[in-house]
């Protein structure tokens, strides 16, 4: 049988003498993780670079089985209409606009999606919805990026039982990690939340229709080597990459 070819989406850095690699080049990079548990699952993972035109974009949504968007920098605002409220907004204008144009042209598609931190931001923004900038400036209180390493849990997430993620792992209950400090806000009308915080912050959604689109806000990719629950999250994607890419919800 031959393997789902599942496209990874890409960080961007422009040349810069600050580092010791590639100093007069652009690069795209990718942690490592993703594409080892895309391999994990059956999986063919590929690293997705930068493209401009419509024809390329439409290109890759037709030949890949899958899209899995990585984490990364912050949507900038004027993407889902509103000013930079925070001084620690980073940004990458290059990333967003081909992710943007990425996910909109897969999403005609109904192929699955994952889209992991960066990337559940990123879904809902280009799906309508908005995005909290900042948790400890606008939400008081609310710290959801730990000090200590994404390999280990820190708190956990609660998922609704009539969710697919509570069909993955079997339990509404959840121990994940945190690695964020911007969250989805408003929820765009076409996704549903699916998974909470102790203190209400969105860690989950899924579509509402047809088809299988899923965004998780911690770093499943970095906890499923020791923590084997957050394996089956990229077994279920791969394996419906690999069997359809309609069908339900469930």
């Amino acid at each position: 049988m031959q393997k789902a070819l599942i496209g990874i989406t890409s960080g961007y850095a422009a040349p810069s003498e600050n580092r010791d690699f590639c100093r007069t080049s652009d690069i795209v990079y990718a942690d490592l993780n993703y594409a080892r548990c895309i391999a994990r699952a059956g999986g063919l993972p590929v690293l997705l670079p930068y493209a401009d035109g419509d024809d390329l974009i439409g290109q890759m949504s037709a030949q890949l089985d899958g899209l899995l968007f990585s984490g990364g920098e912050d949507v900038h605002p004027s993407h889902y209409g509103q000013s930079v409220v925070v001084d620690n907004c980073t940004s990458s204008e290059i990333r967003d606009r081909f992710e943007l144009s990425l996910v909109r042209e897969f999403l005609k598609t109904r192929k699955p999606v994952l889209a992991v931190c960066r990337g559940i931001q990123l879904l809902n923004t280009a799906m309508g919805g908005t995005l909290i900038q900042d948790l400890p400036v606008q939400a008081s209180q609310m710290h959801h990026a730990q000090k200590v390493p994404t390999a280990i849990p820190t708190h956990q997430v609660r998922f609704r039982e009539d969710s697919r993620l509570f069909h993955i792992f079997g339990t509404a209950f959840l121990e994940i990690n945190s690695h964020h400090h911007q969250a989805v806000d408003y929820v765009a009308p076409d996704l549903r939340v699916t998974g909470w915080s102790e203190e209400g912050v969105v860690e989950a959604v899924e579509n509402r229709g047809r088809g299988y689109i899923i965004g998780v806000q911690w770093h499943p990719e970095r906890l499923a080597e020791t923590h084997s629950m957050h394996q089956l999250l990229f077994e279920d994607f791969v394996n419906k990459c690999e069997t359809g890419h309609g069908g339900s919800d469930g």
